[in-house]
């Protein structure tokens, strides 16, 4: 009876709220969190580019990674890695070096999957973000927002 009374009382949305301030101090987690927005913007302006306007994949890919790249940037300095670094455009242009590493290795995977594996471009976009998440979560944390470099 006691359960059902914790139920119908709101208990989960109750138990949700004690897990989210428990889980929401792991930076891991904030990342992902960030990452799902900046997916949201990568995977739907790469849609809209490649498949409802028709621009070749290949550039379709990199207007939508910039963009992308740009709300990523901002929302991990500011959420995820809470940098305080007044050094924006050192902390930018290693954020843009290392985005260009990314993007090189995405398209690449991207030729690969689209043009010799012949699997769809969409598919094709999915599977290289989901690839790179940890790479780029690793190079950011200990290059782009590492407080050592930047203070």
């Amino acid at each position: 009876m006691h359960f059902y009374k914790f139920i119908c009382m709101g208990g989960m949305n109750l138990l949700y709220i004690m897990l989210y301030k428990k889980l929401k101090n792991f930076e891991f987690i904030r990342y992902f969190s960030v990452g799902v927005v900046v997916t949201l913007v990568d995977w739907g302006s790469f849609y809209w580019l490649a498949l409802l306007i028709g621009l070749h994949y290949q550039l379709s890919l990199a207007i939508s990674f910039s963009l992308g790249g740009i709300t990523s940037y901002t929302c991990n300095k500011i959420f995820t890695f809470k940098s305080k670094s007044r050094k924006i455009i050192g902390q930018f242009s290693i954020f843009i070096l290392l985005s260009l590493f990314s993007l090189l290795l995405s398209s690449g995977i991207m030729f690969v999957l689209v043009d010799l594996v012949l699997i769809h471009k969409m598919f094709s976009r999915i599977l290289t973000t989901f690839t790179l998440v940890f790479i780029n979560y690793l190079l950011h944390k200990y290059i782009t927002f590492n407080k050592k470099f930047f203070t």
